[in-house]
């Protein structure tokens, strides 16, 4: 399996990977990807919209569709960042206390003020 990134990012310069190096590439990670860029975006919407296009086809529109203009540049996806533990270990001490699901508690932490965290967490601490 080739790196698709580097086939991906194929298409912003002059080099040619070969047709099954493109067929790799997922169209959800390509569209993901185009997103990244003003100028693309009506054309990520585009291939999420009819999905039946090919991704061979994606690839080439988007390799021509820029060799035409101003040769924009697309962002990489950023990787998201992990969760500590410590904030792990806070919606463990929410979900018990307010006898609620991890996801619900992870909505109750952007809004509990640091006294009462604090107090849940020696409370539970101990445990």
């Amino acid at each position: 399996m080739s790196n698709i990134f580097k086939t991906i990012t194929s298409t912003l310069k002059n080099e040619e990977p070969s047709e099954n190096e493109i067929n790799e590439i997922p169209s959800y990670v390509f569209c993901r990807w185009l997103s990244g860029s003003p100028y693309f975006l009506q054309l990520a919407n585009i291939f999420n919209r009819f999905s039946d296009i090919p991704i061979v086809n994606q690839f080439y529109t988007i390799k021509n569709y820029n060799k035409y203009t101003l040769k924009q540049k697309v962002k990489f996806i950023p990787y998201p960042k992990g969760s500590s533990e410590k904030e792990e270990k806070d919606l463990e001490y929410i979900s018990k206390y307010y006898k609620c699901s991890l996801e619900r508690a992870r909505e109750y932490l952007e809004f509990i003020s640091d006294s009462e965290l604090n107090r849940l967490r020696n409370a539970y601490a101990e445990d």
